[in-house]
């Protein structure tokens, strides 16, 4: 987190949430982590795609899955960086690496370009 270049941010305070509130981003960060897990674990997108199923019968939507969470951060909404000298712009992803560096996260998945 450290090595990403965040000065040209357009996230400033919780008006700046529009499609995803900062709450529910705050607790798919809570469920990323138990995601991140079952992938040192060995689960694959099939696997947290089917757990999503199982949760779908049981009342969760799916943006609240784990199968979602995923698929933000591992799958086609990943955060892209670029790789300019020693640092990383951000091309996608802003207000997630916002909720990062406001939760002390010192990592997180993310798609690097021009590496």
């Amino acid at each position: 987190m450290n090595m990403i270049d965040l000065d040209d941010s357009p996230v400033r305070d919780e008006a700046d949430y529009h499609k995803v509130s900062k709450a529910e981003m705050v607790a798919g960060f809570a469920k990323l982590t138990q995601v991140r897990r079952w992938i040192s674990q060995g689960a694959t997108d099939q696997w947290l795609y089917d757990a999503a199923q199982e949760a779908r019968e049981g009342g969760t939507t799916e943006a609240q899955s784990h199968y979602n969470i995923y698929r933000v951060f591992y799958g086609d909404n990943a955060i892209v960086l670029e790789r300019v000298g020693n640092r990383y712009r951000v091309l996608n992803g802003y207000h997630r690496l916002a909720v990062a560096q406001e939760l002390g996260w010192t990592t997180i998945p993310a798609k690097v370009i021009n590496s």
